[in-house]
Parts: structure tokens; C-alpha cells; sequence
């Protein structure tokens, strides 16, 4: 049997519904939620393994419309620069209108990598390869509208 220790408890102006927790090579713990934050609609947030620190790198839908996605879903990842990938489940703020990838760098900037049609949310987090590559899934597109597996190549 192991021992629990809480290490952050969500206040819902720092997230709410978290998604995923992923560790970065310095030790620093990086978690989406999926609701929550400034906008409502989920936040990238970095936690000390301690407890000590935690801090909002990035509140979703901060543009016009959510053009930089709503509700995170899934674990992200982290390059060996430390920027930061994930995906929501909405863009451009309405249900069912597709989600993104993006990024957040070490500065707590986000970039939309991709932006999914209509009826096409990414879910369940991203994998990165050796070389860079992301790879995902979608809930729903496709040939036979039953998800897809996707590949993002990153230009460099």
C-alpha cells in the first residue's frame, strides 16, 4: 500500500477538472484542466513535485472567439526545450467546431499548431517521437466519422 499526499488542490481561478500531469527534465509537474481559470475554459498549469509553487502559465480562450482552444483535454508533452503541446476539445468558440494543438513556450507563449475542422476534437492527450513529431487522436472524423490517429510534423 502507498501513501497519498495532496500536492495541489485546484481553486477553480487556477483550473478545475485536471486533465493529466506530465514532468518536465527539471522536475517541474505540468497539468491541463479542462474548466477553470481567468476565461472559464481550463489552464496550463506548473506545479513544484513539493507542493511549494504553483503557478497559471496559460488561461484558454484568451482570443477573440477561442481561437486558441477551450478546454484542454488529455496529458501534454514536453520537448527537451521545454515547450509545452497539448490539445483541446473546442476552437472558435462553440461545441463541436473542432479543437486545436498547441504550444506554450518556456516564456508562457501560446501558439495554435493546428486547428481541427468542424466535428474533428483531438482528445486523450499527445505522444512526441525523437524527432519532434506529434501524434494524437480524434474523438470523431475520419473516413468512417470514428476518429482518426493524426501525425503533426512541427516545422523547424
Amino acid at each position: 500500500m502507498g501513501t497519498q499526499t495532496v500536492v495541489h488542490s485546484f481553486a477553480s481561478t487556477d483550473g478545475s477538472s485536471p486533465q493529466g500531469v506530465a514532468e518536465d527534465h527539471a522536475g517541474s509537474l505540468y497539468v491541463v484542466a479542462a474548466g477553470g481559470g481567468t476565461n472559464g475554459w481550463g489552464t496550463l498549469l506548473k506545479v513544484s513535485k513539493d507542493g511549494t509553487s504553483a503557478s497559471t502559465l496559460y488561461n484558454f480562450c484568451s482570443l477573440a472567439n477561442c481561437a486558441d482552444g477551450a478546454q484542454p483535454s488529455g496529458r501534454v508533452q514536453i520537448d527537451k526545450s521545454g515547450n509545452v503541446y497539448g490539445v483541446t476539445t473546442q476552437a472558435n468558440g462553440n461545441v463541436g467546431a473542432g479543437g486545436v494543438v498547441w504550444e506554450v513556450n518556456t516564456s508562457g507563449q501560446e501558439t495554435v499548431l493546428h486547428t481541427f475542422g468542424s466535428n474533428t476534437a483531438p482528445g486523450a492527450g499527445l505522444t512526441i517521437d525523437s524527432a519532434g513529431n506529434l501524434y494524437g487522436v480524434t474523438f470523431n472524423g475520419g473516413a468512417a466519422h470514428l476518429g482518426t490517429v493524426f501525425k503533426l510534423t512541427l516545422v523547424k
